[in-house]
């Protein structure tokens, strides 16, 4: 019985000695002697599966077959992908502020000359002005005067030094053809008549006389048309 007993306690501490080191050197463990107390769980190595269920979101803490929680594995980051194609352009942005008012530019060169305009409309024609006198004798002088298309009438004397003129307003008397188209005058004597004559921009000839008494010149007449220049 000695016998039996001692060959049977060199197999257990055979055994009891080579397990440990055995399960060391592989790395494979021992579910037989893991009890409900333990509370250091022993890491196994992650796999791929596990890497890539990690990748994919899965979950990457599983338990193994022995009901022991496994190490969450990080693995290397890997190579940045290819870009990306471009994307759909978005809406447009608000305007943006006003900027400030930029410096002037240089001079630019001169155009070339542009076609000529068409005629414009006719103006008014501009004022007439016109003299014209004669001596009715020694001693006095006549002179229509024609200003802007108004005529005038006047006289001075000459004796014993020239004198001013004193004008009379033609264009009041009843008949006038108008400033508007008045641009000359003449002057005519005979006897105690003076006559005075006046030319339109329509090619008119009017005429009205005056009196001659002393030295006083009366204009009483009326104008009247003596025709057309032809």
């Amino acid at each position: 019985m000695r016998s039996v007993d001692r060959t049977r306690h060199r197999r257990l501490l055979t055994t009891s000695v080579l397990a440990p080191l055995v399960v060391a050197l592989t790395g494979i463990s021992v579910p037989a002697m893991a009890t409900p107390h333990d509370t250091d769980p022993i890491a196994t190595a992650a796999t791929p599966a596990d890497t890539a269920q990690s990748a994919a979101g899965g979950d990457h803490c599983r338990r193994s077959f022995e009901a022991r929680p496994r190490p969450c594995v990080i693995g290397i980051p890997g190579p940045q992908g290819p870009q990306g194609p471009q994307g759909i352009q978005g809406p447009p942005g608000e305007q943006g502020e006003q900027g400030e008012k930029g410096e002037q530019g240089e001079k630019g060169e001169q155009g070339e000359k542009g076609d000529k305009g068409d005629q414009g409309i006719p103006g008014t024609p501009g004022g007439c002005f016109e003299i014209d006198a004669i001596a009715g004798s020694s001693s006095e002088e006549f002179a229509i005067a024609v200003i802007n298309g108004v005529a005038w009438g006047g006289r001075r004397d000459d004796t014993p030094n020239p004198d001013d003129y004193v004008w009379q307003n033609l264009a009041t008397h009843t008949g006038y053809p108008g400033a508007r188209i008045v641009c000359s005058g003449g002057v005519s004597f005979h006897g105690n008549e003076l006559t005075f004559k006046v030319l339109t921009t329509t090619n008119l000839v009017y005429e009205t006389a005056c009196s001659v008494a002393g030295q006083a010149l009366t204009c009483n007449d009326t104008w009247h048309s003596l025709g057309p220049v032809s």
